[in-house]
């Protein structure tokens, strides 16, 4: 898997290194674009700013991840858990939220222009 930094440089061609790792090395900014992230656990992380169009993070675990001005356009988040998720500021223009855990999110000036929020739990979140 290669992995790009937000200027388009590329992170590492190493591929035994775990998305963890990963995530641990890069910086803010890092691009994830289309990648296959279906039932990972990515409590905590820190994807300020990355670049996530199309990603499939279906039933994914980002419970208190840090995706402030993230780029989620068209990312299928079905079933996530996002619970106390920074969302500041993220693009979601088109994702896929269905049944997602937004519980305690913090959504102030995200774009959900025509996101799919069937079924979501959304309490106790803030815009």
């Amino acid at each position: 898997m290669q992995i790009f930094n937000r200027d388009g440089s590329l992170l590492n061609e190493d591929t035994t290194l775990t998305l963890r790792e990963y995530l641990e090395i890069a910086s803010s900014g890092i691009s994830l674009a289309g990648a296959d992230l279906h039932q990972t656990d990515l409590r905590y992380a820190d994807l300020r700013y990355a670049d996530l169009r199309y990603a499939d993070m279906t039933n994914a675990d980002l419970r208190c991840a840090d995706l402030t001005g993230a780029n989620l356009r068209r990312a299928t988040l079905a079933g996530a858990d996002l619970a106390n998720v920074s969302l500041r500021q993220a693009d979601m223009t088109d994702a896929d939220l269905r049944r997602a855990t937004l519980a305690g999110a913090d959504l102030a000036n995200a774009d959900l222009t025509d996101a799919d929020l069937t079924g979501a739990d959304l309490t106790a979140a803030s815009f």
